[in-house]
């Protein structure tokens, strides 16, 4: 229901669902309905009942407005909303996107076709308005641009009243799903939310897709909240109309968190049934003795199967058309839209099955045919495997099984991508950088990518290109409230600025994670636990634990494990800030363990093939591994750029240095 005193931003994806019940309160404000004849009532004699089982509806749908926010779901909801009552035995009549002359001449023709007796049901979508106690449907050629010419350019909706009433007819349904906010609130004085409430006319029920003086959005799906829940419960057999919009109601609620309460405003005197009469009462709608079920006609199935690919741009849908019904009703159409379409080289399947014309697959389809949930048609096939829309479901999971997939990877790299506002920093007695922009770590990169401002481009007006880190870069950063300081670059060493302590520590949690495991992904939560036990990732990695350090008067080492992955070499060191400080006391090969303090976590050094060029074993050792930087050996707290590897045997430093030759060997 759309208030015109609501001055807010305009949403073209609201549900199109709520003016059902406001507008029709609007309708009596006037007081043309203040006397109804008590002669219209539901229970009739046996001369009526003949006239009285028609079935007749009015089905309008505006949503390609030219002066207003177009609205996605209206046309779609009444094509909808037309089919099922085509398949429920309506006569329907059908506009969408109408103008105003022709929205009046199908409500003239509409009352006309109600004087020769039946129950008459009126659905509307669309905008919906109030002014001076009165309420409007809107055509999609009205021009509006204040409130005095809302009457000229709108439609009362007291018309369609007027004619229902000059029918004298049994039952009147009105479903008005209008309620959407006023696109010309600004241009309207008066300042009432929703639409004016009415009362309903005797033998008539006013069906409101939310409470009288709300207002609710259009929607994102195919049809909109409200109208997907009335074309699910008409369906049900033996369910009466008062009923089935209690169940609508329910549904709703429970969808929108109580937040959109559909109504009804009814002045009924007996029982409505849209499938089946369990009273068997003889009231209007049924015969006597009526069977509980309706039989649905065969040509229901092909015209709800025709409506669901209509508007489709995949040829195999028509061809599966063609395929079923040979001899349809839309075979001409279904052949000029294959022509009309690339071709597809995949032929369409054939249905192993006759047709089904099961009440409960019919209903169960209706409620997935528009779905884009791969579930549903799942759902669907796996309760008719063989079912009269099998062909189809399987053609429409197809693309989505296939969207699926892809969200999946895209999930995998926006889960496996974290990024840090931040500033990457020199600062120093005579020289200060601060450039602003972004840290991003990823399983196989480790990047700053700056912001375009003036602060980081070049003379010439050229933009920094980003900075890539390599893990050598890393291995004696160390974190500092919000800064991980400690990156070498080049002969600088150079800080990373987070927003705050906490997300300072995420990065620096990140990067030590990526260095520990190049190429592996993030786990749920990354840990300095985890950096430590990241070998567990790779369950074919080979893992030796012993003394990574420099022999200078003595072993000086901490103590982790070597290991040996697909993703390459790399040494973990242990958790903790003690080493070892092995000087020999008996001039030939003993030793004694002393606690050495070392630098506190270090990250995992990672291992180039070319460091082990000149290594060799030596008893417990292999010898002369060349870091080729002595600086970044002494930040771990070791010193010195050749380093030795301590093995637990002299046996196990052969099989080491084995596996590394062999590892380096099948490198390219």
């Amino acid at each position: 229901m759309i208030n015109f005193s609501q001055l807010k931003a305009w949403r073209a994806s609201s549900v199109s669902t709520l003016g059902v019940l406001a507008l029709l309160f609007g309708f009596i404000a006037g007081g043309s309905y203040a006397q109804q004849d008590p002669s219209r009532q539901l229970v009739q004699t046996n001369e009526q009942r003949s006239s009285s089982n028609r079935r007749i509806a009015l089905v309008i749908g505006n949503g390609a407005y030219t002066s207003a926010p177009p609205l996605k779901n209206p046309p779609n909801d009444a094509r909808d909303m037309a089919t099922t009552l085509k398949g429920l035995g309506f006569d329907v009549a059908t506009g969408i996107n109408v103008s105003q002359r022709d929205m009046k001449r199908l409500i003239r023709e509409f009352g006309m076709k109600l004087k020769g007796g039946g129950s008459g049901l009126f659905y509307y979508a669309g905008h919906g308005v109030q002014s001076k106690g009165r309420n409007y449907l809107i055509p999609v050629d009205a021009i509006i641009q204040s409130e005095a010419e809302v009457e000229d350019s709108g439609v009362d909706a007291a018309l369609i009243l007027n004619f229902m009433d000059d029918a004298q007819n049994g039952l009147n349904i009105i479903i008005l799903d209008a309620c959407r906010n006023n696109p010309f609130a600004r241009s309207f004085r008066s300042a009432n939310d929703g639409l004016a409430q009415v009362d309903a006319p005797t033998g008539t029920l006013i069906a409101y897709a939310t409470a009288p003086g709300h207002v609710a959005s259009d929607g994102t799906e195919q049809n909109g909240l409200y109208t997907s829940e009335l074309l699910k419960q008409m369906r049900v057999p033996g369910l009466s109309v008062t009923d089935m919009f209690m169940r609508v109601r329910g549904e709703v609620m429970k969808q929108t968190g109580n937040k959109q309460v559909p109504w009804e405003a009814s002045s009924l005197v007996g029982s409505f049934f849209f499938v089946g009469n369990s009273a068997n009462s003889g009231l209007a709608g049924s015969a006597p003795n009526e069977p509980t079920a309706v039989k649905i006609e065969p040509s229901a199935f092909e015209l709800t199967y025709w409506d669901t690919i209509k508007t489709s741009q995949n040829i195999d849908d028509f061809k599966a058309y063609l395929e079923k019904y040979p001899d349809g009703q839309f075979t001409s159409l279904a052949k000029n839209r294959i022509a009309s379409l690339q071709p597809e080289s995949k032929p369409a399947e054939r249905s192993s099955s006759g047709i089904s014309s099961s009440q409960a697959e019919f209903t169960f389809w209706d409620s997935v045919k528009n779905s884009t949930s791969a579930d549903d048609y799942r759902a669907y096939l796996e309760k008719y495997p063989n079912g009269e829309f099998a062909v189809l479901a399987k053609r429409r999971l197809s693309p989505l099984e296939a969207a699926e997939k892809e969200k999946a990877k895209t999930d995998e790299v926006a889960r496996n991508t974290k990024t840090f506002k931040g500033f990457y920093e020199l600062r120093g007695a005579m020289t200060a950088w601060t450039n602003p922009g972004t840290l991003i770590v990823t399983p196989s990169q480790i990047k700053f990518v700056y912001d375009e401002v003036e602060a980081n481009k070049f003379s010439d007006g050229t933009m920094y290109k980003p900075h890539v880190f390599q893990c050598s870069d890393l291995v004696g950063i160390k974190l500092e409230d919000v800064w991980v300081r400690e990156i070498r670059d080049g002969q600088f060493k150079m800080r990373f600025e987070g927003e705050s302590a906490s997300a300072t520590n995420d990065a620096f949690t990140a990067m030590r994670y990526v260095c520990a495991n190049p190429g592996v992904n993030f786990p749920d939560t990354v840990t300095g636990a985890v950096v430590t036990q990241a070998v567990s990732l790779d369950p074919k990695a080979k893992v030796f634990p012993g003394y990574m350090g420099v022999m200078s008067a003595g072993f000086t080492a901490r103590p982790g494990k070597l290991v040996i992955a697909a993703a390459g070499m790399q040494f973990i060191w242990d958790s903790g800030i003690q080493g070892i400080a092995e000087g020999r006391t008996d001039g030939l090969t003993g030793s004694k363990p002393a606690a050495f303090p070392l630098h506190p976590n270090p990250l995992p050094a990672p291992l180039q093939c070319s460091y082990f060029t000149a290594a060799k074993n030596d008893g417990f050792f292999i010898r002369e591994i060349n870091f080729n930087d002595g600086e970044a050996m002494l930040n771990v707290g070791i010193g010195g750029a050749i380093a030795r590897f301590r093995a637990s045997s002299p046996a196990e430093a052969i099989t080491v240095l084995a596996a590394v030759r062999e590892f380096c060997n099948k490198r390219p």
